[in-house]
């Protein structure tokens, strides 16, 4: 039973020696670094349209993100990340109205593009896997601030067939600005939450991936009910200095 018992004390220290090590409590060396990240966007929007057809379809379109962190070490284990990064992001949508009254069938198709600066404050948790791979968690709000007008290029196709008339079709192309306080259009300022994940190799090479939602209504014209939220994915490399 001793035997047993030791056994099993032994156990127990190993096992708090390696959770020592898999996070660990001590206070770091460094109290600050800087760090920075590069990397590939997806994003989309989360809508509830009336009126604007049978069917409204939103689709992910890639872009770019590029920015600075600041890692404010509390614990080895864990530190507040803000970060200030420029952002390029774009998504697709469709929408199909028919009138049956009329014999009408409209087609909108769109293509978005945006640029902002967006500031996330993430609460950042570091585990190590290895004495040169360390697993980091993050999550907090991020905030972000539109600039320029953005783009929106819409195709409209329309065809109709009334009864005992001659039948109808056109075709326009046009542009408007993505930001602004109009149907289709954004507002320019937008918060949500940012949570992630990745691994630091080495105490300087970083791979992180994120995901963003949307808690702000942005539609332009939310008065008239509309409601926009975006949502987007971040694939970013870094370094930390």
């Amino acid at each position: 039973m001793k035997k047993i018992f030791f056994a099993l004390s032994l156990l127990a220290v190993a096992a708090t020696a390696s959770a020592a090590e898999f996070a660990d409590t001590s206070v770091p060396d460094q109290m600050i670094d800087i760090g920075v990240r590069f990397g590939i966007s997806s994003s989309n929007l989360s809508a509830d349209i009336p009126h604007a057809g049978e069917e409204c379809n939103f689709s992910w379109k890639r872009g770019f993100t590029a920015g600075v962190v600041m890692n404010l070490n509390i614990r080895d284990f864990f530190s507040m990340q803000p970060g200030f990064y420029f952002e390029n992001r774009s998504y697709d949508y469709s929408t199909i109205r028919h009138d049956a009254d009329r014999r009408a069938l409209e087609t909108n198709l769109g293509h978005t593009r945006r640029y902002a600066f967006s500031i996330p404050v993430l609460a950042s948790f570091h585990f190590n896997i290895s004495n040169a791979v360390r697993w980091d968690v993050e999550a907090g709000p991020y905030f972000s601030f539109g600039i320029g007008d953005g783009k929106d290029e819409v195709t409209a196709i329309a065809v109709s067939a009334p009864s005992n008339t001659p039948g109808r079709y056109s075709y326009i192309t046009g542009k408007r600005d993505y930001y602004g306080d109009d149907v289709w259009q954004h507002r320019n300022f937008d918060c949500g939450v940012q949570i992630g994940t990745g691994v630091e190799v080495m105490d300087h090479y970083v791979f992180n991936i994120s995901y963003q939602r949307g808690l702000r209504n942005v539609a332009g014209a939310h008065d008239l009910g509309w409601s926009m939220k975006n949502k987007g994915w971040n694939f970013a490399i870094g370094y930390k200095f």
